[in-house]
């Protein structure tokens, strides 16, 4: 009867662990995104997701990004570091599970990474956009993704009492950098843009009201989005009055300048 007792007992216990195991396998088998509907959510920060795709498998992802804002989306193998990529990334179109999405292929921008890396850079036109990560190679992938929010901010720019606005923005890549400066108006009207690109090794200045029309005695921010990856642009600003007499310093700069 014990030697019955003691079999039940580890039958029971061996039910037991089967049944957490289950539990534990169910847990890591949904910790990835498997599907558009219930993908793994992406803080577009710079922050970086690390994870593995078993071979064969495919991971959704998803991240909510504000219209008018620019991105660099970086997918990197940690497995084969300076190997082929051994896998796909499709980036697909916002709003939708399907599509492609138009983006520029900034991997060999500076600064560059190895030849398992990939990096795009768009702006963004809708709010929600999904990525998906699929191993191609027979065997799981070690990877990591990081979307960073690339867009320049200013705090003001004014045209009150004659003064002049002033932007620099310098190029400090390997290749041309593209974007738009917009101009929110405080008082009135805009907002205002203007297209601009900074060769290589090169910078452009756009004085306001001269170059991009506002009108007088108005001010607000401004925003710079580029197509390039982090750190491509750098930008300052100067207020001053129409004589020079007075020269105020201002910034143009990432939001995560202060992280």
């Amino acid at each position: 009867m014990k030697r019955m007792m003691l079999a039940v007992k580890r039958i029971a216990h061996v039910i037991s662990m089967l049944s957490l195991l289950t539990v534990c396998l169910s847990i890591l088998a949904h910790a990835e995104g498997t599907s558009c509907a219930f993908p793994t959510v992406i803080v577009p920060d710079g922050r970086m997701v690390l994870s593995t795709i078993p071979a064969g498998a495919t991971f959704w992802f998803v991240y909510d990004l504000a219209a008018g804002h620019s991105y660099s989306v970086e997918v990197k193998s940690v497995t084969a570091q300076w190997g082929t990529f051994p896998g796909t990334a499709t980036y697909l179109a916002p709003g939708g599970c399907s599509g492609t999405l138009v983006t520029t292929d900034t991997t060999n921008f500076d600064p560059k990474g190895n030849s398992t890396a990939r990096r795009v850079s768009f702006i963004a036109t809708a709010a929600r956009y999904w990525l998906t990560l699929a191993s191609t190679s027979g065997s799981a992938i070690d990877y990591s993704i990081m979307v960073t929010d690339t867009t320049l901010f200013s705090p003001r720019w004014t045209t009150y009492g004659g003064y002049t606005t002033q932007y620099g923005f310098v190029n400090t890549t390997n290749s041309p950098i593209s974007g738009t400066l917009t101009l929110y108006d405080q008082v009135s009207g805009g907002p205002y843009t203007m297209s601009i690109t900074v060769a290589v090794g090169s910078r452009s200045v756009v004085t306001i009201p001269t170059q991009l029309v506002v009108p007088a005695n108005h001010a607000g921010q401004a925003t710079f989005a580029f197509v390039g990856p982090p750190g491509a642009i750098m930008a300052d600003g100067l207020v001053q009055n129409s004589s020079g007499t007075v020269i105020l310093p201002i910034t143009f700069a990432a939001r995560s300048f202060q992280h």
